[in-house]
């Protein structure tokens, strides 16, 4: 795990040429592009999108779209037909996206194990640092992960920056 957790370090860092202000909305829609196309077919699937217009941040999209990405596949392979992903702008100028789904969620207790890479993955042999990598590429943008339970009953993780 170490030896990945080095190698995989280069690749979250941000590289200030590549942060522009961008509608959150745009890397929203390209990552649930992505994702759709790793959804098992199988699978029956609703995804209820809320995207509010014109929320920018300064941020590098390739990284940022990498932690929605994971938090957004975490949800597809956990819920067990309901996903809602939401962008809104807060009236104090902050923004937020929120990945929920309908799954079993995860113990409270639990969740900052996943969040510092702590905790194995409950799903195939994978060695569960997609949350932690989130985490990590979140919080160099000046952001945090909370994790909730979701109103649709499973898990609900909101990026707040």
């Amino acid at each position: 795990i170490l030896s990945q957790i080095k190698s995989s370090r280069s690749n979250l860092v941000i590289n200030p040429n590549l942060q522009k202000n961008i509608n959150l909305k745009e890397c929203l829609e390209s990552v649930a592009e992505n994702v759709s196309l790793t959804i098992d077919s199988s699978k029956n699937i609703n995804i209820h999108t809320e995207f509010e217009n014109d929320v920018f941040a300064t941020y590098d999209p390739v990284l940022l779209g990498r932690a929605i990405q994971n938090l957004w596949i975490n949800a597809t392979e956990a819920c067990n037909e309901n996903i809602k992903l939401t962008l809104q702008k807060q009236n104090n100028g902050k923004s937020r996206i929120t990945v929920s789904d309908d799954g079993s969620g995860l113990c409270p207790i639990d969740v900052s194990k996943y969040l510092q890479g702590r905790g194995k993955s409950t799903k195939s042999d994978r060695e569960g640092i997609g949350l932690s990598s989130a985490n990590h590429i979140v919080r160099l943008h000046g952001g945090k992960i909370i994790y909730n339970e979701s109103t649709l009953g499973g898990a609900s993780f909101e990026i707040s920056f």
